[in-house]
Protein backbone atom coordinates (compact mmCIF):
# COMPACT_ATOMS: atom_id res chain seq x y z
CA UNK A 1 0.00 0.00 0.00
CA UNK A 2 2.91 2.43 0.99
CA UNK A 3 4.76 1.31 -2.25
CA UNK A 4 1.52 2.07 -4.29
CA UNK A 5 1.11 5.45 -2.48
CA UNK A 6 4.85 6.55 -3.61
CA UNK A 7 4.27 5.76 -7.25
CA UNK A 8 0.63 7.76 -7.58
CA UNK A 9 2.42 11.23 -5.70
CA UNK A 10 5.75 10.65 -7.99
CA UNK A 11 2.96 10.64 -11.28
CA UNK A 12 0.83 13.57 -10.28
CA UNK A 13 4.60 15.34 -9.29
CA UNK A 14 5.32 14.31 -12.92
CA UNK A 15 2.04 15.40 -14.32
CA UNK A 16 2.32 18.46 -12.99
CA UNK A 17 5.61 19.42 -13.32
CA UNK A 18 5.28 18.26 -17.31
CA UNK A 19 1.87 20.74 -17.09
CA UNK A 20 3.79 23.27 -15.65
CA UNK A 21 6.82 23.52 -18.52
CA UNK A 22 4.60 23.27 -21.16
CA UNK A 23 2.27 26.54 -20.34
CA UNK A 24 2.54 29.36 -22.58
CA UNK A 25 4.68 32.31 -21.49
CA UNK A 26 2.48 35.58 -21.26
CA UNK A 27 4.63 38.61 -22.28
CA UNK A 28 4.70 41.20 -20.13
CA UNK A 29 3.88 45.32 -21.86
CA UNK A 30 5.76 48.14 -20.85
CA UNK A 31 2.51 48.95 -20.04
CA UNK A 32 1.00 47.06 -17.36
CA UNK A 33 -1.98 48.26 -17.53
CA UNK A 34 -2.65 47.94 -21.05
CA UNK A 35 -5.67 45.87 -21.85
CA UNK A 36 -5.18 42.34 -23.74
CA UNK A 37 -8.05 43.44 -25.90
CA UNK A 38 -7.18 47.48 -26.47
CA UNK A 39 -10.35 49.67 -27.35
CA UNK A 40 -10.51 51.72 -30.55
CA UNK A 41 -9.43 55.00 -29.83
CA UNK A 42 -9.44 58.05 -32.63
CA UNK A 43 -6.35 60.32 -33.26
CA UNK A 44 -6.02 63.60 -34.85
CA UNK A 45 -3.21 65.22 -35.96
CA UNK A 46 -0.29 65.82 -38.37
CA UNK A 47 1.33 63.41 -40.21
CA UNK A 48 5.20 63.64 -40.20
CA UNK A 49 8.45 62.05 -40.39
CA UNK A 50 8.99 61.72 -36.64
CA UNK A 51 13.04 63.16 -35.52
CA UNK A 52 15.09 61.29 -33.43
CA UNK A 53 14.87 61.33 -29.76
CA UNK A 54 18.73 62.54 -29.30
CA UNK A 55 17.83 65.44 -32.10
CA UNK A 56 20.34 64.13 -34.45
CA UNK A 57 19.67 64.95 -38.75
CA UNK A 58 17.61 61.89 -40.41
CA UNK A 59 19.37 60.35 -43.14
CA UNK A 60 18.55 61.28 -46.47
CA UNK A 61 15.36 59.10 -47.46
CA UNK A 62 14.75 58.38 -43.28
CA UNK A 63 10.90 58.47 -42.63
CA UNK A 64 9.37 56.60 -39.78
CA UNK A 65 6.07 57.44 -40.11
CA UNK A 66 3.98 59.59 -37.06
CA UNK A 67 1.27 61.62 -35.95
CA UNK A 68 1.86 64.54 -34.19
CA UNK A 69 -1.06 65.62 -31.97
CA UNK A 70 -1.96 69.24 -31.26
CA UNK A 71 -0.06 68.80 -27.67
CA UNK A 72 2.81 67.88 -29.70
CA UNK A 73 3.04 64.25 -28.76
CA UNK A 74 4.45 61.98 -31.20
CA UNK A 75 2.58 58.23 -32.09
CA UNK A 76 4.55 55.99 -34.42
CA UNK A 77 2.01 55.53 -36.96
CA UNK A 78 1.39 51.75 -38.49
CA UNK A 79 -1.64 50.44 -41.38
CA UNK A 80 -1.04 46.58 -40.87
CA UNK A 81 -4.20 46.05 -39.38
CA UNK A 82 -6.08 48.57 -42.05
CA UNK A 83 -8.15 46.47 -44.63
CA UNK A 84 -7.51 49.02 -47.35
CA UNK A 85 -3.65 48.34 -46.94
CA UNK A 86 -0.53 50.94 -47.07
CA UNK A 87 -1.31 51.73 -50.20
CA UNK A 88 -5.03 53.55 -49.52
CA UNK A 89 -3.37 55.94 -46.91
CA UNK A 90 -1.45 58.35 -49.12
CA UNK A 91 -1.11 60.89 -46.44
CA UNK A 92 1.88 63.29 -47.06
CA UNK A 93 3.99 64.90 -44.01
CA UNK A 94 2.35 67.85 -42.77
CA UNK A 95 -0.88 66.75 -44.01
CA UNK A 96 -4.02 66.86 -41.25
CA UNK A 97 -5.85 63.01 -40.79
CA UNK A 98 -8.12 61.60 -38.57
CA UNK A 99 -8.20 57.66 -38.27
CA UNK A 100 -9.45 54.75 -36.08
CA UNK A 101 -7.15 52.27 -34.29
CA UNK A 102 -5.54 50.54 -31.61
CA UNK A 103 -2.35 51.57 -29.40
CA UNK A 104 0.41 49.23 -28.84
CA UNK A 105 3.98 49.59 -27.38
CA UNK A 106 6.91 49.89 -29.77
CA UNK A 107 8.25 46.18 -28.87
CA UNK A 108 11.22 44.66 -30.45
CA UNK A 109 8.90 43.07 -32.75
CA UNK A 110 6.77 45.68 -33.91
CA UNK A 111 9.93 46.92 -35.17
CA UNK A 112 10.78 43.59 -36.92
CA UNK A 113 7.36 43.85 -38.70
CA UNK A 114 7.91 47.84 -39.47
CA UNK A 115 11.25 47.46 -39.97
CA UNK A 116 11.40 50.94 -38.28
CA UNK A 117 13.70 51.01 -34.94
CA UNK A 118 10.94 52.41 -32.44
CA UNK A 119 13.69 52.89 -30.10
CA UNK A 120 15.29 55.60 -31.86
CA UNK A 121 12.19 58.18 -31.58
CA UNK A 122 10.15 59.83 -29.20
CA UNK A 123 7.35 57.83 -28.69
CA UNK A 124 5.75 55.85 -26.22
CA UNK A 125 2.73 54.12 -28.36
CA UNK A 126 2.57 52.77 -31.79
CA UNK A 127 -0.53 53.86 -33.45
CA UNK A 128 -2.12 50.95 -35.54
CA UNK A 129 -4.79 52.87 -37.73
CA UNK A 130 -7.78 50.58 -39.58
CA UNK A 131 -9.96 53.14 -40.54
CA UNK A 132 -9.61 56.26 -42.28
CA UNK A 133 -12.08 58.81 -41.40
CA UNK A 134 -13.43 62.25 -42.05
CA UNK A 135 -14.77 63.55 -38.90
CA UNK A 136 -13.49 62.95 -35.62
CA UNK A 137 -17.10 61.29 -34.25
CA UNK A 138 -18.85 59.47 -36.05
CA UNK A 139 -22.15 57.62 -36.35
CA UNK A 140 -24.06 55.28 -38.38
CA UNK A 141 -27.90 54.89 -38.45
CA UNK A 142 -30.27 52.23 -40.36
CA UNK A 143 -33.77 52.62 -39.78
CA UNK A 144 -36.86 51.31 -42.19
CA UNK A 145 -38.22 47.54 -42.95
CA UNK A 146 -35.28 45.49 -42.46
CA UNK A 147 -32.97 48.48 -41.10
CA UNK A 148 -31.97 49.04 -44.85
CA UNK A 149 -32.14 52.06 -45.02
CA UNK A 150 -28.61 53.89 -43.87
CA UNK A 151 -26.68 56.82 -43.15
CA UNK A 152 -22.86 56.15 -42.43
CA UNK A 153 -20.31 59.00 -41.53
CA UNK A 154 -17.73 56.81 -41.35
CA UNK A 155 -17.90 56.01 -44.69
CA UNK A 156 -19.49 59.06 -45.78
CA UNK A 157 -22.79 57.51 -47.59
CA UNK A 158 -26.21 57.31 -47.62
CA UNK A 159 -27.90 53.97 -48.86
CA UNK A 160 -31.94 54.17 -49.90
CA UNK A 161 -34.33 50.73 -49.72
CA UNK A 162 -36.05 50.67 -53.22
CA UNK A 163 -37.62 47.64 -51.95
CA UNK A 164 -38.32 45.90 -55.24
CA UNK A 165 -35.23 47.44 -56.49
CA UNK A 166 -31.49 47.34 -55.85
CA UNK A 167 -30.65 49.72 -53.01
CA UNK A 168 -29.18 53.19 -54.15
CA UNK A 169 -26.57 54.38 -52.35
CA UNK A 170 -24.79 57.75 -52.88
CA UNK A 171 -21.63 59.93 -51.23
CA UNK A 172 -23.02 62.05 -48.34
CA UNK A 173 -20.69 63.63 -46.19
CA UNK A 174 -22.54 65.38 -43.22
CA UNK A 175 -20.74 68.79 -41.56
CA UNK A 176 -19.15 68.54 -38.26
CA UNK A 177 -22.08 70.65 -36.75
CA UNK A 178 -24.68 68.25 -38.12
CA UNK A 179 -22.82 65.12 -36.74
CA UNK A 180 -22.41 67.06 -33.38
CA UNK A 181 -26.17 67.65 -33.38
CA UNK A 182 -27.14 63.83 -33.67
CA UNK A 183 -24.32 63.21 -30.33
CA UNK A 184 -25.89 66.12 -28.46
CA UNK A 185 -29.73 64.74 -29.07
CA UNK A 186 -28.47 61.53 -28.21
CA UNK A 187 -27.27 62.61 -24.68
CA UNK A 188 -29.96 64.83 -24.54
CA UNK A 189 -32.47 61.90 -24.79
CA UNK A 190 -29.74 59.57 -22.58
CA UNK A 191 -30.08 57.33 -25.62
CA UNK A 192 -27.71 54.89 -24.29
CA UNK A 193 -29.58 53.99 -21.08
CA UNK A 194 -32.32 50.88 -21.40
CA UNK A 195 -35.56 52.55 -22.53
CA UNK A 196 -38.13 53.07 -19.94
CA UNK A 197 -41.27 51.55 -22.16
CA UNK A 198 -43.90 54.12 -21.57
CA UNK A 199 -45.20 53.62 -24.72
CA UNK A 200 -45.27 51.20 -28.31
CA UNK A 201 -45.53 52.22 -31.45
CA UNK A 202 -47.04 49.83 -33.00
CA UNK A 203 -47.06 50.22 -36.64
CA UNK A 204 -47.37 47.61 -39.95
CA UNK A 205 -44.73 46.75 -40.96
CA UNK A 206 -42.77 47.01 -38.23
CA UNK A 207 -39.25 48.91 -38.28
CA UNK A 208 -36.32 48.37 -37.18
CA UNK A 209 -33.31 50.75 -35.93
CA UNK A 210 -30.00 50.43 -35.21
CA UNK A 211 -27.32 53.03 -33.68
CA UNK A 212 -23.32 52.48 -33.96
CA UNK A 213 -21.41 55.33 -32.07
CA UNK A 214 -18.19 53.14 -32.07
CA UNK A 215 -16.36 56.02 -33.71
CA UNK A 216 -16.96 58.61 -31.84
CA UNK A 217 -16.48 59.99 -28.03
CA UNK A 218 -20.01 58.12 -26.76
CA UNK A 219 -18.46 54.45 -28.02
CA UNK A 220 -21.54 52.35 -27.97
CA UNK A 221 -24.02 50.80 -30.04
CA UNK A 222 -27.99 50.27 -29.64
CA UNK A 223 -30.98 48.49 -31.43
CA UNK A 224 -34.33 48.59 -31.34
CA UNK A 225 -37.38 48.05 -33.31
CA UNK A 226 -41.46 48.99 -33.14
CA UNK A 227 -41.89 46.88 -30.79
CA UNK A 228 -39.61 48.58 -27.82
CA UNK A 229 -39.84 52.29 -29.24
CA UNK A 230 -40.02 54.47 -26.08
CA UNK A 231 -41.30 58.28 -26.54
CA UNK A 232 -37.29 59.15 -26.13
CA UNK A 233 -36.86 56.97 -29.08
CA UNK A 234 -39.25 58.43 -31.32
CA UNK A 235 -38.33 61.75 -31.01
CA UNK A 236 -34.93 60.68 -31.87
CA UNK A 237 -36.01 59.10 -35.18
CA UNK A 238 -37.89 62.22 -35.78
CA UNK A 239 -34.88 64.17 -35.05
CA UNK A 240 -32.74 62.40 -38.11
CA UNK A 241 -35.60 61.71 -40.13
CA UNK A 242 -35.83 65.58 -40.29
CA UNK A 243 -31.82 66.02 -40.49
CA UNK A 244 -31.90 63.32 -43.70
CA UNK A 245 -34.55 64.65 -45.59
CA UNK A 246 -33.27 68.17 -45.30
CA UNK A 247 -30.18 66.96 -47.38
CA UNK A 248 -30.61 67.73 -50.97
CA UNK A 249 -28.48 64.67 -52.21
CA UNK A 250 -31.29 62.58 -50.41
CA UNK A 251 -33.97 64.84 -51.77
CA UNK A 252 -32.69 64.13 -55.71
CA UNK A 253 -32.82 60.27 -55.22
CA UNK A 254 -36.18 58.78 -56.46
CA UNK A 255 -38.96 57.14 -54.57
CA UNK A 256 -39.50 53.37 -54.44
CA UNK A 257 -42.02 51.80 -57.04
CA UNK A 258 -43.70 49.64 -54.48
CA UNK A 259 -44.17 49.38 -50.55
CA UNK A 260 -44.07 46.91 -47.82
CA UNK A 261 -47.40 45.50 -46.92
Amino acid sequence: MRKTTIISSLLFLLILTSCTVASPVVPVTEDPTESTLPEQVTLKGTYVCIPHKDGSELAENECARGIQTEDGKYYGFDTGLSSVGPNGWDFKAGESLIAAGVLRTPTEDLSIISGVRWEEYPIEWIFMATVKLKHESNFIFSYGVGGKNEINTVQGTFTKDMIVEASIQISLDLSDEEIQSVLDKIEELNLKEDPIRDSVYVVSPCESYSLDLTFSSLNTSMEWDCENMSEDRMEFVNFMMKLIDSQEEIKALPEPQAGYS
